[in-house]
């Protein structure tokens, strides 16, 4: 009998890899409005900007593929 606990663990996986990739997105958009733009200060702001959105989505990549390797084996260890 394989109980919730795998099932709990994909989902999660997929909300983190979702996170991630939305993050990432964001990160990228933000990246291309801090090289278009011509004010030094923003610039610098957006840039760092970007790069904390592009730490979360590979947080978020991370932890989706740490969750989705523990849902494999809890799901592997609860098989009759």
């Amino acid at each position: 009998h394989v109980g919730p606990a795998p099932f709990v663990l994909a989902g999660a996986a997929v909300v983190a890899t979702a996170a991630g990739a939305i993050l990432g997105a964001r990160a990228k958009a933000v990246a291309s409005e801090a090289s278009a733009e011509p004010l030094d200060l923003r610039s610098d702001r957006l840039a760092s900007s970007a790069r904390g959105l592009a730490i979360g989505a590979n947080v978020g990549y991370g932890l989706g593929a740490a969750l989705a390797a523990a849902a494999v084996v809890t799901f592997v260890v609860q098989l009759p």
